[in-house]
């Protein structure tokens, strides 16, 4: 519910107005929605099961644009939220912040990655067992485009207060894309472009879970052989580098996408295709190397997808399917 007691209701507007949800330690539910360059839209039960309302007057950085928010909960029940802040035509820079799950309370932790005529792109972050935050993201041209590049990582430690990358050497933030542990570097005709109707290589969306504490990453990225198609990549840190695997190469997939970690399976990365009968496909790679899609919802035409693993040791997928109006709910 707003302010003022009527129910809050946003247009639709895919990869911009997408709501990001979480559960603290005391059960109350956090939610970040339809922020593209807006004021905070958050809301927050006061106990668990109670009313979902409006609490954005209770976050840092009033007043300022804010986007592409994400967030999740940290095994001592805080929370961590990232987001891309302010609509300067120069720079958009990415910031961090900590729920104080104790003490009800919102502040900065940092202000993690920002360079002049850049904007950042929040992909996803989680928090290991030892209460480290991963942090996804991706580099775009100031002030905006639908087409990024230098998908790159970043590791905080509360405990410490340091930032690190995935060889644990300690950076500084904010980082730029020189100084970024970056996960799909640049290629071949690669260009920095604000043009939504750019047609070279470029990254879209990414996803992030851990084995452990190592990061393992799902992403998009459109080359300039692959005939116009955002290939799936899988991406893992080895040797002080990242090592990247091709998923799906079929045809041209939605900017949808999942990643968990199985015991047996390992590596399940989840993606969508923009055409045909069965579009949400769960992948996963053999001990020779190749790797095999089956359906994950057959005869469901899902355009979006969001996957998790629950305590049970399932993949939980919410598949939206936008044209029919219809949420189907899945377990493998």
């Amino acid at each position: 519910m707003n302010s003022d007691g009527q129910q809050a209701e946003f247009p639709d507007d895919n990869g911009h107005n997408q709501p990001s949800v979480a559960r603290d330690g005391s059960g109350r539910l956090h939610v970040f929605t339809s922020m593209h360059a807006d004021s905070w839209r958050y809301f927050r039960t006061d106990a668990p099961g109670g009313n979902v309302t409006d609490h954005a007057s209770e976050l840092p950085d009033q007043g300022v644009g804010i986007t592409y928010p994400v967030v999740t909960t940290a095994p001592d029940g805080d929370l961590y939220l990232a987001a891309r802040v302010g609509t300067g035509y120069d720079q958009r820079p990415g910031k961090l912040y900590r729920w104080d799950n104790a003490n009800s309370r919102w502040s900065v932790v940092a202000t993690f990655a920002s360079a002049l005529y850049r904007s950042v792109y929040p992909d996803d972050l989680t928090v290991d067992a030892s209460g480290r935050v991963h942090l996804l993201y991706e580099w775009a041209k100031a002030p905006a485009t639908a087409f990024r590049h230098q998908l790159s990582y970043l590791t905080y430690d509360p405990s410490t207060g340091a930032f690190t990358d995935s060889t644990n050497t300690t950076v500084t933030t904010p980082v730029t894309p020189a100084t970024s542990d970056v996960v799909q570097d640049l290629t071949a005709g690669e260009e920095w472009s604000a043009d939504n109707a750019y047609t070279g290589p470029a990254v879209q969306s990414a996803k992030l879970t851990l084995d452990g504490s190592t990061p393992k990453v799902a992403y998009r990225y459109r080359s300039a052989d692959s005939g116009g198609h955002f290939r799936v990549y899988y991406a893992y840190p080895s040797g002080g580098g990242w090592v990247g695997k091709t998923v799906y190469a079929g045809g041209q997939t939605a900017a949808a996408l999942g990643i968990t970690w199985d015991e047996t399976d390992a590596k399940r990365v989840y993606y969508v295709t923009t055409s045909g009968t069965d579009r949400v496909f769960a992948a996963t790679q053999s001990a020779d190397g190749s790797w095999t899609a089956q359906s994950a919802a057959p005869g469901v035409s899902a355009d979006r997808l969001s996957v998790r693993r629950d305590s049970d040791g399932r993949d939980v997928l919410y598949l939206p399917d936008t044209p029919r109006n219809a949420l189907y709910y899945a377990t493998r």
